[in-house]
């Protein structure tokens, strides 16, 4: 069962993340905690009973290189398109991200991971009226570095995610 149709009345994306900690390290004077998150989509029914995380993904990101001087991700988000299911009764986007590394790299002097995610737009559907999308996203784990001397994981993520037109009236 892969659903939950309203939270605190208004649709979402429900992703119960299990997420590793793989190391902590200090980056640029920041102390910082690196994950995994093999990210499943599971059963919503007990929401309400259970500690789970609830993410909306953005149509579009693309961050920038450098924040107020730290190293950040870079993300790009494209989209694209796949099918709809029904659950419930409702109809919904099933959405699988594969995830996996691509390389790593150098911005300001500090080891980062660069992120590209071709998203794949699917044809959103609409639960209890509006678009929402429910996402498996498979974290593969593929190369280790070393940031400040720390050997840490570098998970990269050409993902081929998929997004809905309208979260809550917005795209």
């Amino acid at each position: 069962m892969i659903s939950s149709d309203i939270i605190n009345d208004e649709s979402g994306v429900l992703i119960i993340i299990p997420v590793c900690v793989i190391s902590s390290d200090v980056i640029n004077g920041e102390s910082v905690v690196l994950i995994i998150i093999p990210v499943c989509l599971i059963s919503s029914d007990l929401i309400n009973d259970e500690s789970v995380v609830l993410i909306i993904i953005p149509v579009c990101l693309i961050s920038s290189d450098v924040i107020n001087d730290e190293s950040v991700v870079v993300i790009i988000i494209p989209v694209c398109l796949i099918s709809s299911d029904n659950i419930n009764g409702e109809s919904i986007v099933i959405i699988i991200i594969p995830v996996c590394l691509i390389s790593s790299d150098l911005i300001k002097d500090e080891s980062v991971v660069l992120i590209i995610i071709p998203v794949c737009l699917i044809s959103s559907d609409v639960i209890n009226d509006e678009s929402v999308v429910l996402i498996i996203i498979p974290v593969c784990l593929f190369s280790s570095d070393v940031i400040n001397g720390e050997c840490v994981v570098l998970v990269i993520i050409p993902v081929c995610l998929i997004s809905s037109d309208v979260i809550n009236d917005e795209t």
